[in-house]
Order: structure tokens, then sequence, then C-alpha cells
């Protein structure tokens, strides 16, 4: 069964000179699977820039399919993935090294996801990212 529900998410990007904070709200379909949970949601951020994202969650680990960047990073804590993330000079071949992935969903279609990992290129990170997801039912 699939829930509509309100989604906040806040990333906070760290990097080598700087950091990024973004807030997106938005709305999603949020459904039970026969491993874990699946969440889709589409959100605007505050300056009205979109972010449409499909995450499935099961057992320690996470797809998180970027709809709108046109790709998907495989977070796992016990080990580090690849991701190949296209931008406009090229596809950049990067390893995504998860230090936290948890969330809390039980109950009302309401709850947490929160990811912590680093992306990084040719063993230098680039990107320390922290992700929230709070979802409200509607």
């Amino acid at each position: 069964m699939e829930e509509h529900v309100r989604v906040s998410v806040t990333t906070r990007s760290i990097y080598d000179g700087g950091e990024d904070l973004l807030v997106f709200t938005g709305s999603g379909l949020l459904k039970r699977t026969a491993d874990g949970w699946r969440l889709r949601y589409s959100a605007k951020g505050e300056d009205g820039s979109p972010s449409a994202s499909d995450i499935e969650l099961c057992g320690h680990r996470a797809a998180v399919r970027n709809i709108t960047g046109g790709y998907t990073l495989q977070l796992d804590p016990t080990q580090q993935t690849l991701a190949q993330i296209p931008t406009a000079a090229g596809t950049l071949h990067m390893t995504v090294m998860t230090e936290q992935l948890i969330w809390a969903l039980e109950g009302e279609a309401s709850g947490d996801i929160n990811m912590h990992y680093k992306l990084l290129a040719q063993q230098q990170i680039l990107s320390d990212l922290h992700v929230s997801i709070h979802l409200i039912n509607k």
C-alpha cells in the first residue's frame, strides 16, 4: 500500500573551500516493500530549483536514483561502491563511501531517512554530503 507524504529534504554538502545548505519541500509516495521501503518524491528548493528522487531502502543498503540528475548512487556502509554521474563536461566516475544510513519509517507514513556519504574521484573527496529527509503523512 502506498501512502502520500509531505517531504522535507535538507542537504548539506561540504567541499574543499565551502559548504552548501539546500532545503527542498514537496510530496511523494512511500511504499512498504517485501524487503524494506520505497520513497518516490519531487520537491522544489527555496530558489525554485527542482529535485526528484526514487529511494529504495533494503537491509542496510539504499539505492538512491536522482531523477533530476540522471544517476543512481548505491549506498552501503559495509563497502565502497561506484557511480557514474553525467555532467556537461562528460561522465564523472566516482567512488561512494557511505558513512551512515539510518531510517525510521514505522507508523503512519511518517518518519526520517538520514544519509551521510562522501563522493570521491581518484581517492580525493570531492563532497561530503549529509542528507536528511523528513516525511509527514498527508
